[in-house]
């Protein structure tokens, strides 16, 4: 081959190159820009609508996450907000209906933890505490309330400011008797600036929820 055929060659390849690189930056925007919608309305689920009332909503929520992740093979954060979401919606059907879409959240967010535990961030981490505290105990199923706790430590490592794993340390241990533990936590996550998705401040009703758990506490010692 000629000294300028191996040059355009190498040109060719170099412009294949700076196409797929920038075909890569339009898709990951595309990404960033789906999970951020996905974020912010499990946001508005979670903080702003009725617990009886998210399973639906959550529903619908979960099956557009599903779509993401589809869209996205080999990509961890997706599949981390697939389970973030359909862990969300198992809490919301409870222990008996929503078993089947607790295991397979748990399997999700396993999963993008393997490949990427970045991908988890606090969120993630109390999803997966949520997932062990709620679901019954083996041999009826995986729970396991060391292994929640042992989330929710990780979630406060990786964020401090998880307002989810703080409620939910909180509960966790005024179930297990830590009065005290369970004071000094939710006095954290009310001096806390969360961000939820919705803004800096924590929501009105998961405040008046801490304030309650406070209570319970103090009232316990």
């Amino acid at each position: 081959m000629s000294r300028g055929r191996r040059a355009w060659g190498a040109v060719g390849c170099l412009g294949v190159l700076w196409l797929s690189l920038i075909a890569s930056a339009r898709a990951d925007a595309s990404m960033e820009t789906s999970l951020e919608r996905i974020r912010h309305e499990w946001a508005v689920v979670m903080f702003r609508i009725a617990p009886e009332k998210r399973a639906g909503a959550l529903a619908t929520l979960s099956e557009m996450a599903q779509g993401v992740a589809e869209r996205y093979p080999g990509r961890a954060e997706p599949v981390a907000w697939d389970g973030i979401v359909l862990a969300a919606y198992a809490q919301a059907r409870g222990p008996l209906f929503g078993y089947l879409a607790a295991q397979s959240a748990r399997d999700l967010l396993l999963e993008a933890g393997r490949a990427d535990p970045a991908s988890l961030d606090g969120i993630g981490y109390a999803a997966l505490a949520g997932l062990y505290w709620n679901a019954a105990p083996w041999p009826l199923a995986f729970g396991d309330s060391d292994t929640a706790r042992a989330y929710l430590r990780k979630a406060l490592e990786t964020a401090p400011d998880t307002l989810e794993a703080q409620l939910r340390l909180t509960e966790l241990l005024l179930e297990q008797g830590d009065t005290r533990g369970a004071a000094r936590s939710a006095h954290r996550a009310l001096a806390a600036k969360e961000d939820s998705g919705l803004g800096h401040d924590i929501p009105p009703g998961r405040r008046r929820e801490l304030i309650r758990l406070l209570a319970s506490a103090d009232n316990r010692r």
